[in-house]
């Protein structure tokens, strides 16, 4: 899969499990939605566990373009107006070490809020929006050009955290990248479901939920990793339209599990086609 240079909104697993260098996404496949009831879906609702909260990701790649920062205050106007993005604005210029996912003095605001920050640099520009609202909801977009050696290359990346009505996460992905196919169309979308159990499940049992969960999506599976820390099953089902390959597979579900001690709770990741983020 492609490499995107100083991505901030793409994390690293836990212990290396990470899109992996040889993966790429399988082109002409359908819309994420054009499936009745999406697997991922399903997947959660077999699980049983209780929503934590839903992660969509959709990244943009634009070859051969160094957007001026003009151009991407422009465009970041039309996304903030094309996702209905609304509340009180805040600006930081040049803060090399903005996190869009902690803002300190958010406890401060009351209402909605939208945090932009921008960064100029020789060959690299970016600039951030974090949009947090009262009902929860998180959505951070990333604008990004790099100019390096004579090659130029732009992304617009949509990262969107909501804790409930998870129903309406393929919605959201299409939501992403309708409004992304004005700017171009060499996406990459990827969505994760976390729930949890308010109780211990052993590696043993974390292993057969995970098996009876992607056994009830008709999902074949490619590859098990199994210690004393987690659980994960990787597999495909053709109830998810998009796929990736990798090493020669075909692969478009990923299912986690933990034990956390301190919380007493056992948690579960289930997200097409990779997990992303930190368990």
């Amino acid at each position: 899969m492609k490499k995107i240079a100083t991505m901030a909104i793409i994390f690293s697993l836990f212990f290396g499990l990470v899109y992996y260098a040889s993966a790429y996404f399988i082109k002409d496949q359908e819309n994420i939605g054009d499936v009745e009831i999406h697997g991922i879906i399903q997947a959660f609702e077999i699980s049983e566990s209780r929503l934590l909260e839903y992660n969509t990701n959709t990244t943009l790649s634009i070859p051969d373009t160094f957007w001026s920062i003009e151009e991407m205050r422009i465009i970041k106007k039309d996304l903030i107006k094309a996702f209905e993005l609304n509340g009180q604005r805040k600006d930081i210029i040049n803060y090399e070490h903005h996190d869009p996912y902690f803002i300190e003095d958010y406890e401060e605001i009351e209402g909605d809020v939208i945090y932009s920050n921008e960064i100029q640099e020789e060959g690299y520009r970016q600039i951030t929006l974090t949009a947090i609202e009262n009902s929860g909801k998180i959505s951070v977009i990333i604008l990004q050009a790099t100019e390096f050696d004579g090659e130029k290359e732009a992304h617009i990346i949509v990262d969107i955290v909501q804790n409930k009505e998870y129903k309406g996460i393929v919605e959201t992905c299409n939501q992403s990248e309708g409004i992304l196919s004005k700017y171009g169309m060499d996406m990459e979308t990827t969505i994760i479901i976390v729930g949890t159990y308010d109780e211990e499940i052993e590696t043993k049992a974390q292993l057969a939920k995970l098996e009876e969960v992607l056994h009830a999506v008709m999902g074949q599976k490619v590859e098990q990793v199994q210690d004393e820390h987690y659980t994960m099953l990787t597999g495909y089902t053709s109830l998810i339209p998009q796929a990736i390959q990798y090493d020669g597979k075909t692969v478009n579900l990923q299912l986690a599990m933990r034990y956390n001690s301190y919380e007493n709770r056992t948690y579960l990741w289930i997200a097409t086609p990779l997990i992303t983020t930190t368990y």
